[in-house]
């Protein structure tokens, strides 16, 4: 039986977090990269392997397709929620200067890049409106995926924060920025 894209929801542990994770791909045949020169595969020629998983070192038998576009499309195959992609294309935001127009254009639409980038260059990419809409979707995503996200009550604010409160109901906040990661659940 052939799949489009077989989703094989193998739920991974982020506890080595702060490390960089690669998005591996099932070479089948040694010659045929899943997710690349394949994109309809049997699943008996992956024999018991994942089409796609994530690691910090490239596996054997896969090869890393690691770049903005490759894990917006293949997050959900290796496990991941909404955060621990966007954290994944986090690691990804070191290389922002030789990154192409488009992995540029991915990564803004999930709220990467870095905090630094100047405004001129961003509107290259996106206008302010549409980088607006895509911080709220952004946002809304996370939510999802279970972060606790508060806008600010300032009028016209852009801001977003994560809160938490612990045993001695003391909040803890924290403005979501464009290059730093959140704590996943």
């Amino acid at each position: 039986m052939k799949n489009i894209i077989l989703i094989l929801f193998t739920f991974l542990s982020l506890a080595s977090y702060g490390q960089i994770y690669l998005l591996n791909a099932y070479i089948i045949g040694g010659t045929d990269t899943v997710g690349i020169t394949v994109t309809d595969w049997e699943r008996d020629s992956l024999f018991g392997n994942n089409p796609f998983v994530a690691d910090t070192v490239i596996l054997a038998g896969y090869a890393d397709i690691s770049s903005p576009k490759k894990w917006e499309i293949y997050y959900a195959a290796v496990g991941y929620n909404y955060c621990q992609f966007r954290n994944a294309l986090i690691d990804l935001n070191v290389t922002w200067d030789t990154l192409s127009i488009s992995d540029k254009q991915t990564m803004v639409r999930h709220y990467v890049y870095p905090s630094a980038t100047i405004v001129d260059s961003l509107d290259l990419l996106y206008t302010q409106q549409q980088r607006d809409g895509y911080k709220i979707e952004t946002m809304s995503k996370l939510g999802e995926a279970g972060v606790v996200v508060r806008r600010s009550k300032t009028v016209n604010s852009m801001k977003y924060f994560t809160y938490e409160v612990d045993d001695a109901e003391v909040l803890f906040t924290d403005e979501i920025l464009s290059d730093a990661k959140l704590t996943d659940l």
